[in-house]
This record gives structure tokens, sequence and C-alpha cells, in this order.
């Protein structure tokens, strides 16, 4: 099942409230909308709802909070943006193929949204402002003597992603 139809059904049934009425709204059969939560479920490998006869409940606590991203202008200056839509993921190759077919716009790290430059599908906004750098930590055991496998690793990381130090 195409993941993308999965999360806005899913979207729609917490938005409605049940599964029939969902299922109603999108032209779907009860049992189909069911289909394709339990599919988001499995890809995601967690349980998102909680179903009983009467009733479904959110297993995933912050719904209804809202995201805000935070970006700096090249001179310093700090904002945040309240980000609010029918769409927020964790999940960078979910949120690229989402802006691809026009859902909205999409804060992608550089890497993800490469992958097909030649197709002009992603269209960049003006950078006046930039987000936060983003962060990797490589963490392994402390050992005094470090295998080559895991500094090479080390290396690699901080080449790929800049690092400072």
């Amino acid at each position: 099942m195409d993941t993308l139809t999965s999360m806005g059904v899913f979207i729609q049934v917490v938005d409605s409230g049940g599964f029939a009425k969902a299922a109603r709204q999108m032209g779907l059969s009860p049992a189909a909308a069911s289909k394709h939560v339990a599919a988001l479920e499995r890809r995601l490998g967690v349980r998102l709802i909680d179903r009983t006869t009467r009733r479904l409940n959110l297993t995933y606590s912050h719904w209804p909070s809202r995201q805000y991203w935070h970006f700096t202008s090249h001179d310093g200056h700090a904002e945040s943006v309240r980000v609010d839509g029918p769409l927020r993921a964790h999940n960078g190759e979910v949120l690229c193929e989402a802006a691809i077919r026009g859902t909205g716009i999409a804060l992608l790290p550089d890497f993800i949204a490469a992958t097909d430059p030649t197709s002009k599908r992603l269209v960049p906004v003006p950078q006046r402002w930039s987000p936060p750098r983003l962060q990797v930590h490589a963490v392994y055991p402390y050992t005094r003597h470090l295998s080559a496998k895991v500094r090479a690793f080390v290396d690699f990381l901080a080449e790929y992603f800049g690092a400072d130090t």
C-alpha cells in the first residue's frame, strides 16, 4: 500500500474520530481504511491507534502539539515559524515524497533533497534564512584502542557532514 495514502487515511481517521466516518469521507470501505492504518503501523513498527468497538485512542501523545521551525538569518537574527498542515513526519524520505507530490514544503537535509537533482521536482526556497546545523553524534563504547573500522566510519561521518573538529 502507498505510504502517503495510508498516512492520509490515518489523519482522516483521527480527525473524524473513527474508521467508518473517515472511510465515508474518503470514499473507502471501513475495512480498506483499517487496512491502510494497519499497513502504516507495520511500516513504522508501532501501534498508532488503540481500537475498541466503541472508540479509538491515539497512542502517539504528541499529536495535538504544534511544531516550530527555527531559522537564523545571515546577520544572526533568529526567527521561529509555527508549522501546521495536513502532514507531519520525522522521516525525510516521506517528507520529500510529500513535497514532490505537492502536499506542501519540507525542511530537508541536502542528502535527501539531492536524491533526484535532474528532475527539478523540488525547488529550494530563498536561502536568506538557514535552519540550525544538523548535529550527528557517533556513539560507540569506550576502548583504549579504537578499531580501524570504527575510526574509518567516524572519519567518514565527519567528512560527509562537515564536522568542525
